[in-house]
């Protein structure tokens, strides 16, 4: 496997604490006060975390949802996240948004990509966009400038974060042959969210991302024995996922409990963002695969071209 397209995913994702750790200590221009981030896939998580850890001070938007209220971004300074810059709908949304919102940014690996060249300035990760692969360091770049931009400065210890995740990802059960959901409650939400889109893209497996809460009253009830649990349990006052865990695993069902033990916020964040990618990565390697999954759908990405770009 040596030299294959999932063994450099791999590479990738050993050599992310020394890549934040240098983005980390790199000055960006603050968001003002009720600006809004916007980004879709991976994008969509990264702004999703944003408002959480903000405590609201921020909003986070889908583009194409933007797209159908403007008004909101009245008077507001927008984030639009994107790596390649070539998303449709962000484009879309931008160009909508023009002359509503106070100032338009785009934070995107590609400075010469539609979208930089839509809107009033650019905030450029520092990533070299690829195709066909599933998002590893391209997301936890873009998770860490997004947060920078609302939050300002913040420690982080990325070698600590990922250490912990190498031991923990063997406590991760992915389901063989059913859903594996993934439930967080407010930050950890939005990481479970990206934790499932790697599930998709690595492993072509089925998953789901559920607010911890919301679980017991829904998706609980189409459980199956096929099926696996993961409990991201940080931002878990009430510690609501550990009695969900022992309740389905007292009654033959999988369960994963994943606490970071960590007192820092945003250890607890990457640690979960490493486990998102570890847990699938390690799977796939067992099952013997070269490639992530969505590198050979192709009539899949035909589609997904065709409606992303």
């Amino acid at each position: 496997m040596s030299g294959s397209p999932l063994s450099a995913t791999v590479k990738e994702v050993g050599e992310q604490p020394a890549k934040l750790r240098s983005l980390l200590s790199t000055p960006v221009e603050r968001a003002t006060a009720g600006s809004i981030f916007v980004g879709a896939g991976d994008s969509y998580a990264a702004a999703l975390a944003t408002f959480y850890l903000s405590g609201g001070k921020y909003l986070a938007f889908d583009p194409y949802a933007i797209s159908t209220i403007p008004s909101v971004a009245a008077g507001r300074d927008v984030f639009f996240i994107s790596v390649s810059g070539r998303t449709s709908s962000n484009i879309s949304a931008a160009q909508k948004l023009r002359g509503v919102a106070r100032k338009r940014i785009a934070i995107t690996a590609n400075r010469d990509s539609p979208l930089a060249e839509e809107v009033d300035d650019v905030v450029l990760l520092p990533y070299e966009p690829r195709a066909r692969v599933a998002g590893t360091l391209s997301f936890t770049v873009t998770l860490l400038a997004s947060m920078k931009v609302a939050l300002g400065d913040f420690s982080c210890d990325f070698s600590r974060a990922y250490s912990a995740a190498k031991v923990a990802q063997k406590k991760v059960a992915l389901s063989d042959h059913g859903t594996t959901y993934l439930l967080g409650n407010n930050a950890a939400h939005a990481i479970a969210v990206y934790g499932a889109a790697k599930v998709y893209e690595i492993l072509g497996a089925k998953a789901d991302a559920e607010q911890l809460e919301e679980f017991s009253h829904m998706e609980l009830f189409s459980l199956k024995a096929s099926d696996s649990v993961i409990v991201f349990s940080a931002f878990d006052p009430a510690r609501i996922g550990a009695r969900l865990h022992a309740a389905l695993r007292s009654r033959g069902y999988v369960a994963s409990l994943l606490d970071t033990n960590s007192p820092n916020t945003f250890d607890s964040i990457f640690y979960y963002a490493f486990l998102s990618q570890l847990a699938p990565l390690a799977k796939a390697q067992a099952k013997g695969l070269a490639e992530p999954y969505l590198a050979g759908a192709r009539k899949k990405l035909q589609i997904s071209d065709g409606m992303i770009y």
